[in-house]
């Protein structure tokens, strides 16, 4: 009876130099070697040899067109946000992504998610407090996944994968022309709160707030022939404080001028009947991480029993739930408001600046919305129990309400 053993493993030999008609085509050759002797033969006889060749692409993977990373997705971001002082940062990073969908080269849907997916990250680890950020890539990420499905809002049938990054390329202003109309419609709809004799106090320098207030302005002049509402407007150091005084007196407000030590004071003394802030996102709880001092006017306005309203467009909303002040180092946030030190780490006296004066003057506060010496401006978190109502483009929301708008949006 013919009898075989069990073959032992086969092995290649792959030479790097080429031999042969392979050297003439500029590919490499495969040497495979098999032991094919049976109980009978010669133990040594030499291995069956099969020569193959591997062509270039088959020795490695070619980079695909993206995998060069060229477009600077920082910069570009930065560039946007200065040159556009009314441009926010979820709008701001929502451009910032459309841009790189022109620079980059894809040919295909999931090459296009996979760019747009990384460089979004890297925007985000690059940011002290990436969360207003996130509200924007989130966002944008999960209109692109939809348009490449065909499941767009309106129900529209199915777009090739051309047709769709087209169409994101010929409307990349289309995010930030919502943004700014929903800004005004907010307004319209928050208008309508500031009554005949009303005192309010605004406070975050909030570029939807000053519009808010100048559409009241307008109703009370068309209807009374002048503003007949006070402001009292918190000046926290933010860039957008002294414009937004400036264009309330234009419009014939009263206004007061306050720094945040006086908050209390002034929510009292003035008989402030309604409070109203921006943020920079609202959280899915309903809660709000926005300017530092938010938190604290909140508490106060709880306190007194002054409704305390934000005024937030929806793309603000963020798929973010911080639990504390203590747990922002979990979300993202990179801040250190609260630095410990002893007489010995203290190189030379720091300036005192009296609590009471308001922004413009010599002393720069450290923990001022601007930052510090490049540094992002501190935030803090307003849990949503303080919070009466939120205004959107959608409507008066309550902050439980939220969770709804997110389930509209990401379903």
């Amino acid at each position: 009876m013919f009898l075989r053993r069990a073959l032992p493993l086969f092995y290649l030999q792959a030479f790097l130099h080429s031999i042969g008609t392979a050297e003439d085509k500029g590919h490499s050759t495969e040497t495979v070697k098999m032991a094919t002797d049976d109980i009978t033969g010669s133990q040594d006889q030499a291995p069956l040899a099969i020569r193959t060749t591997i062509t270039p692409s088959q020795q490695q993977p070619q980079p695909s067109p993206s995998s060069s990373p060229t477009f600077d997705i920082v910069a570009t971001y930065k560039s946007l946000l200065s040159s556009d002082p009314e441009i926010s940062m979820p709008v701001a990073a929502i451009e910032a992504l459309i841009a790189l969908l022109g620079a980059t080269p894809a040919t295909t849907a999931m090459e296009t998610v996979s760019v747009i997916k990384t460089h979004a990250s890297a925007l985000l680890s690059a940011v002290p407090n990436p969360i207003p950020l996130k509200a924007g890539t989130d966002l944008f990420q999960q209109y692109l996944l939809r348009s490449l499905k065909g499941q767009t809002a309106r129900g529209a049938p199915a777009l090739s994968f051309d047709e769709t990054r087209e169409h994101l390329l010929a409307n990349s202003r289309l995010f930030a022309d919502r943004a700014k109309a929903a800004r005004e419609q907010i307004a319209q709809r928050g208008a309508k709160y500031v009554k005949d004799g009303s005192v309010v106090l605004a406070a975050g320098g909030s570029r939807t707030v000053k519009t808010l207030l100048l559409r009241a302005a307008d109703a009370h002049i068309a209807r009374w022939g002048c503003a007949r509402f006070k402001v009292v407007y918190v000046m926290d150091g933010s860039r957008d404080c002294v414009p937004a005084v400036a264009a309330l007196r234009g419009k014939g407000v009263a206004v007061a001028e306050i720094a945040e030590a006086a908050m209390a004071f002034s929510l009292a003394a003035a008989r402030v009947d309604m409070a109203f802030v921006g943020t920079e996102v609202v959280v899915q709880n309903g809660g709000l991480l926005s300017r530092m001092g938010t938190f604290q006017l909140a508490t106060l306005c709880k306190s007194l029993r002054v409704p305390f309203y934000v005024a937030a467009e929806t793309h603000k909303i963020v798929r973010v739930y911080p639990l504390s002040q203590w747990d922002l180092p979990r979300c993202g946030v990179k801040q250190n408001v609260l630095e410990f030190k002893t007489g010995e780490d203290v190189e030379e006296p720091v300036a005192e600046k009296n609590p009471l004066s308001v922004a413009g003057e010599g002393v720069k506060d450290p923990l001022s919305l601007e930052g510090e010496k490049g540094k992002a401006a501190p935030v803090d978190y307003t849990p949503p129990d303080l919070i009466s109502s939120i205004i959107t483009e959608q409507g008066v929301k309550m902050p439980a309400a939220v969770y709804d708008l997110l389930l509209d949006i990401y379903t």
